[in-house]
């Protein structure tokens, strides 16, 4: 039996997304066993609100809650900014494309400017689209150099794709909530983009 929740555990891991939290409605259950079908709402200091469907909102304390409740509630802090919201993929893509991203720290003269674009782009002139066109321009000489390519992904992990006529070149970035930036996670380009604004 511990085997089988076990391996529900891990498969619920890896199967979470953030817009689960923002869209489905859910049963938390208490210790004593009691249980109410809510929508998540947000984090709110050290309790969570949640609303039920006929829109009665609840403040709980997650140390009244069953432990899938607090799993769930893990992965759901790994995307929560300061308000205590939580982000999902649109989240994400919004941030990246509301505004100019440094690629290095804003007094560094070498530093270039990213936009990330919504029209699409094929980089490596393969006659497929390789994601969103990302502009890049040279800060001091305001040069711009060959487009690069963004996709996103449920979890909002940023890929970011450059191209020479041979290989395409990877990047994956996460949005780091405390630093407001996107810090990469593996692969190949700039360490980090900051805000440029």
């Amino acid at each position: 039996m511990t085997k089988l929740f076990t391996t529900i555990g891990v498969l619920l891991a890896f199967s979470f997304s953030p817009a689960m939290a923002l869209e489905d409605f859910r049963n938390w259950t208490n210790k004593d066993g009691n249980s109410i079908e809510a929508k998540f709402i947000k984090f709110k200091e050290d309790k969570i609100e949640i609303r039920r469907k006929d829109g009665f909102t609840f403040t709980l304390d997650p140390l009244t809650l069953s432990k899938v409740d607090h799993d769930y509630l893990k992965q759901l802090e790994k995307h929560k900014d300061s308000a205590g919201r939580v982000w999902n993929k649109g989240s994400y893509q919004q941030k990246l494309v509301s505004q100019k991203w440094y690629d290095s720290h804003k007094e560094d003269r070498t530093a270039n400017f990213y936009e990330f674009k919504k029209d699409k782009i094929d980089i490596n002139e393969d006659k497929i689209n390789d994601g969103f066109r990302v502009r890049l321009f040279s800060k001091t000489s305001k040069r711009e150099f060959k487009a690069k390519a963004w996709e996103i992904d449920e979890e909002g992990i940023v890929t970011l794709k450059s191209a020479n006529s041979y290989t395409m070149y990877l990047g994956k970035y996460k949005y780091n909530f405390e630093e407001k930036s996107f810090k990469k996670i593996e692969g190949y380009g700039p360490n980090f983009f900051i805000s440029a604004e």
